[in-house]
């Protein structure tokens, strides 16, 4: 793919699955100054990964009343770029009020190592006497990992949102070859109208799989560049291969004048590959233990379908220095057999390290329903003591269901489709074309 999207689950599937390479830095009683560059922060960032989104979460207590949490912002810079963020929302407050948000534009940039600067402060100043507004206490931003969605990218440059649907569409042909699973999107939208809203952003999209109208932005009035992403797992089925008809427009025409509110500089989809039925186990915090047969972990499966290949993923952490990655295995053993199983690779590695992998060894083998048990450990005992090397932080297995499309209404109901579970605790976002290197 030219550009990268990457996966929040804020948007659609929170759960916590546990450690990736994310780095918090964190600010306690910082003052959201009058004015920009009044005062500012840094904080040096580790690195050692590819940077996703810029996520914060932070208690906000108002200084002066009647000031609004719209105003709360922060100009954030560091190796990777620079952006002005909206931190807080609405209108006035009090406090401590928690304000969370996501900002997608530095996904896919680079390693984020090094030193970054943060500057707090009000868009207006409400006393009028440059003094501050609000103060954050505390406020943590959260650079994190860029995780790939696998799927197929179609982008659009400098795209107008017409006044109306049917004025002008756009086509792009999807080549496909997977089971659709979900549409994201992100982009940057300027004004042509004053006074239009983010919420007014609209497309109607159709294809080989089905019609849906999609609302690509949020909120009121925006500045030009502004970013919008999003997800819609309801646009959903099997192969999306074929020419697909994106028309852009607005649900309001502002000028009442049949002429385009607002532009697309650059906007991109994804159409997220799905992934079978089945049934997912997970465990956390289990040790890798120094030889089979030491400690096992049991599931049972609900099962009612014919198991396929069995998947898994991961994040291992060592507790014995020099442990490889290729001695974490795994003996499985439930109603359809036994098997040995390698989940890691490689040789020594970092706390939390992913691992990731695929095993056809029960493929057709029949219903995995039943008690299933777990038997984590090492290949090689590194320190010779009969204790764990390692732990894994949290893994989880998928029983994929053999045929997916076997019946006649399986991906066409969607109930068939589900996204890999690592990819469900970040945002889908992608680099857009204004960040291409």
């Amino acid at each position: 793919m030219s550009k990268v999207f990457a996966c929040l689950c804020a948007l659609l599937l929170i759960v916590s699955v546990g450690a990736t390479a994310d780095e918090t830095v964190s600010f306690t009683a910082v003052d959201s100054q009058a004015a920009v560059g009044m005062a500012s922060y840094t904080a040096t960032v580790t690195g050692g990964f590819t940077m996703g989104n810029l996520d914060w979460d932070g208690f906000a207590t108002e200084l002066y009343a009647g000031t609004y949490g719209s105003e709360l912002t922060c100009d954030v810079s560091g190796p990777l770029g620079a952006a002005s963020l909206t931190l807080g929302s609405g209108t006035s407050f009090t406090g401590p009020i928690n304000f969370t948000g996501s900002y997608p534009a530095f996904g896919g940039a680079g390693d984020p190592a090094g030193v970054w600067t943060f500057d707090f402060y009000e868009s207006y100043d409400d006393g009028a006497d440059g003094l501050p507004d609000a103060t954050w206490d505390p406020i943590d931003f959260t650079l994190v990992e860029l995780v790939i969605v696998p799927g197929e990218e179609v982008c659009f440059t400098a795209v107008d949102s017409q006044a109306a649907a049917g004025l002008a569409s756009y086509t792009a042909t999807v080549t496909g070859g997977f089971v659709l699973g979900g549409l994201d999107w992100a982009g940057f939208a300027s004004t042509i109208a004053s006074g239009t809203y983010g919420g007014e952003l609209t497309c109607a999209i159709s294809g080989p799989l089905g019609a849906w109208t999609v609302t690509l932005g949020s909120g009121s009035t925006y500045a030009p560049g502004a970013t919008f992403f999003g997800s819609d797992p309801s646009v959903f089925g099997p192969d999306p291969a074929g020419v697909w008809t994106f028309d852009f427009y607005e649900t309001y025409d502002d000028l009442s004048d049949g002429l385009p509110d607002a532009t697309w500089d650059d906007i991109c989809f994804l159409f997220v590959e799905g992934v079978p039925a089945g049934e997912e186990v997970c465990f956390t915090a289990v040790d890798s233990q120094a030889a089979s047969g030491l400690v096992s972990y049991t599931a049972t499966l609900t099962g009612g379908f014919a198991v396929g290949d069995i998947d898994w993923d991961g994040f291992a952490s060592t507790i014995a220095s020099g442990t490889y990655g290729s001695e974490l295995t795994l003996n499985l053993s439930g109603p359809l057999g036994s098997a040995t199983i390698q989940l890691g690779s490689g040789s020594t590695y970092a706390p939390g390290a992913a691992f990731a992998g695929t095993s056809a060894l029960f493929g057709g083998a029949g219903d995995p329903a039943g008690v299933w048990t777990f038997d984590f450990y090492e290949t090689y005992d590194d320190l010779s003591d009969g204790l764990p090397d390692a732990t894994w932080d949290d893994i989880c297995f998928f029983f994929n269901e053999a045929d997916p499309c076997s019946g006649p209404n399986d991906c066409a109901s969607g109930h068939h489709l589900r996204r890999h579970h690592r990819l469900r605790r970040h945002l889908p976002q992608l680099q857009p074309l204004g960040l291409d290197s």
